[in-house]
């Protein structure tokens, strides 16, 4: 079963207990940084009858609201923009980026989004949308996909006006390219929209995710 960390909070119940037991330790400060791993980056469930948008460590099963969490593209991910026109959205041929990489690779993150918890039914068309409000930061941002030949397949650029969207299927995992031009702090708003079955419309707001590129804590 999966723990979620919507709150801070402590208890303490204990038979018996008396005044001198020991007082439990305070909760770390600050969110908790990702930085490798399997992750849910956008995570979506339904939730009483609404969006509910979270980062799912998939490593430790832990749910985490946006807030709580920072998403790091370590140093590790620097490479450079690829030759070719199909890869004009990242910068000039050459140029530095760094990229949370499609494929599962030790040492980075691994971020996908999820929908997985959306059970059929439950969504008008059992489609949602994921939008992309705004970002703020030193570079660019993007996602994208490559096929089995390499070729991209532009999801996001910040480069061009926003909001963008783009529809995924309730029960979906996907997992796809995240980059960014320039090392730093970004601040990115998404949101989840969509409808319940019964044609009700459903809007999570805008959640602000908070990604680091490159060391951490950032120079």
């Amino acid at each position: 079963m999966r723990m979620r960390l919507l709150a801070v909070s402590l208890s303490l119940f204990a038979m018996g207990a008396t005044a001198c037991a020991p007082t439990p330790p305070p909760p770390p400060a600050g969110p908790v940084v990702l930085s490798e791993g399997h992750v849910d980056a956008f995570g979506v469930a339904v939730e009483d009858g609404e969006f509910f948008v979270h980062i799912h460590d998939e490593e430790n099963d832990v749910e985490y609201l946006p807030s709580q969490a920072i998403l790091q593209a370590k140093p590790e991910t620097e490479t450079t923009v690829p030759a070719g026109p199909n890869f004009g959205f990242l910068g000039t041929p050459g140029s530095p980026v760094w990229v949370l990489p499609q494929t599962e690779t030790p040492g980075v993150l691994y971020a996908g989004w999820a929908s997985e918890e959306i059970a059929p039914g439950v969504l008008l068309g059992d489609v949602l949308n994921w939008n992309l409000i705004s970002v703020s930061g030193p570079g660019s941002f993007a996602v994208y996909n490559t096929d089995g030949f390499g070729v991209p397949t532009v999801i996001f650029d910040s480069d061009n006006s926003l909001p963008q969207q783009t529809t995924f299927p309730a029960g979906a995992h996907v997992h796809g390219n995240w980059a960014f031009s320039a090392a730093g702090t970004y601040t990115i708003n998404f949101s989840a929209t969509g409808s319940l079955a019964d044609s009700t419309p459903l809007d999570s707001g805008p959640k602000a995710f908070t990604f680091v590129v490159g060391p951490y804590p950032p120079a």
